[in-house]
């Protein structure tokens, strides 16, 4: 997964544990066993359908094309802090 937010330590470990549940998951699954990370793996797919969803936000105010700078810089501000909010949340299920 890429991030989006730049150098963002929280984030960076989200997507990390959120790569290391998803190799367990795959693992089990050949082996045919139950992972039993399984619900720290759904939770964690739930939050980053959420972290999703606000990159694809940020995307559309970098995109706008009437929104003055100054405007555009806040609101990313504000989806940067969501995020890492919302990575933080995640990492806490370890």
């Amino acid at each position: 997964m890429k991030n989006l937010e730049g150098n963002n330590q929280s984030v960076n470990k989200f997507y990390e544990f959120m790569d290391k549940l998803k190799r367990q998951d795959k693992s089990a699954d050949k082996r045919g066993e139950d992972n039993p990370n399984e619900d720290i793996y759904k939770e964690i797919q739930s939050i980053n359908r959420d972290i999703s969803e606000l990159q694809k936000e940020k995307r559309a105010i970098l995109e706008h094309k009437t929104m003055s700078g100054k405007t555009k810089t806040e609101e990313i501000k504000r989806i940067d802090r969501q995020i890492t909010e919302l990575a933080k949340g995640g990492n806490r299920l370890k």
